[in-house]
């Protein structure tokens, strides 16, 4: 009998030498002698979306954004390299192309690290305005036809 593979079928999903990363998750886990529970617990997570990411049910987790989201942060907690078990969740995944490459983060320049200054002196500057508009109208000395009307 033909296979997906035989056949040239590419609507299967991909299957790899690795491990899934479900099952990375799993094993790192168990070495760290962790259970479900308590990585739920350090994931601020229900332990069944701890189950549901090691046994690769990515759907029950809702949008793609949150089944990644919770892959990285569980890699994270365990020690792994985040970027591996992406390309894996995108290998089990089927994604036409492959996953962004995301580099280091790219430091900013002088001129905007400036900029927090700038709006200091603007509140600074505004602040003043204010104070002096306020003292002009509360210290000022009133024109010679009020005094008179005063006495």
């Amino acid at each position: 009998m033909a296979t997906a593979a035989d056949t040239g079928d590419s609507s299967a999903p991909k299957q790899s030498a690795q491990p899934s990363a479900g099952e990375r998750l799993r094993v790192a886990r168990e070495k760290a002698d962790m259970s479900l529970r308590d990585a739920a617990r350090l994931l601020n997570l229900d332990h069944w979306m701890v189950e549901a990411l090691e046994n690769d049910d990515f759907a029950a987790l809702g949008a793609p954004v949150f089944a990644k989201g919770h892959l990285k942060t569980y890699a994270l907690l365990l020690e792994l390299n985040p970027d591996d078990l992406m390309i894996s969740y995108y290998d089990a995944q089927g994604a036409p192309e492959a996953p962004p490459i995301v580099g280091k983060a790219i430091p900013q320049s002088g001129r905007q690290l400036q900029l927090p200054w700038a709006s200091i002196g603007i509140g600074l500057l505004a602040v003043g305005v204010v104070a002096a508009v306020a003292w002009w109208f509360f210290f000022r000395e009133p024109p010679a036809a009020q005094r008179a009307s005063a006495v």
